[in-house]
């Protein structure tokens, strides 16, 4: 997965990391486990755009433009996915302004003197535009308590099926 992605490692999860790191080494297939992290991680990766809110909770600063943030087309938001392996996960996006998004940028001309585009219909004439950070793939609070829980079920699943 090209762009941005996301990988997470047991250990992320404080105290409970040792634990699963070692119970994971004997528990035979996590693939569900790990498809189970991704689907969190994606939902809310999801909600941030709903929320225009960035992993720790920060507002994204406005557009000019109005409307809802990061969410005009979709494009980014509906491009969200994972790709699992057998000992990993990866949650990102293979589009290419992801990065700019994520981390913010300055756009200058490359051949022209400005830059020419529209806000409203209207024309805008720049020598450069910053684009702010509004970052959307991270691990918050949101991600770990998720991943907690992903882990805490796939334990309880495992023990379940082994008193069988």
């Amino acid at each position: 997965m090209s762009g941005i992605s996301i990988s997470v490692d047991y250990r992320d999860l404080g105290r409970m990391g040792a634990k699963v790191t070692n119970f994971l080494a004997t528990a035979g297939d996590t693939r569900p486990l790990l498809e189970g992290i991704g689907n969190a991680l994606l939902l809310n990766i999801d909600l941030r755009f709903e929320n225009s809110r960035g992993p720790d909770g920060t507002p994204w600063k406005k557009t000019a433009r109005g409307g809802q943030i990061l969410v005009d087309t979709a494009r980014l938001r509906n491009s969200m996915d994972m790709d699992v392996s057998a000992n990993a996960v990866a949650v990102g996006t293979n589009v290419i302004y992801a990065s700019t998004h994520q981390k913010g940028a300055t756009i200058k001309p490359v051949k022209a003197r400005v830059l020419a585009f529209q806000i409203n219909g209207k024309p805008v004439f720049a020598k450069s535009v910053t684009i702010p950070a509004r970052p959307f793939i991270g691990i918050g609070d949101d991600d770990i308590k998720a991943m907690r829980g992903e882990v805490a079920d796939f334990i309880r699943n495992a023990h379940r099926e082994a008193r069988g």
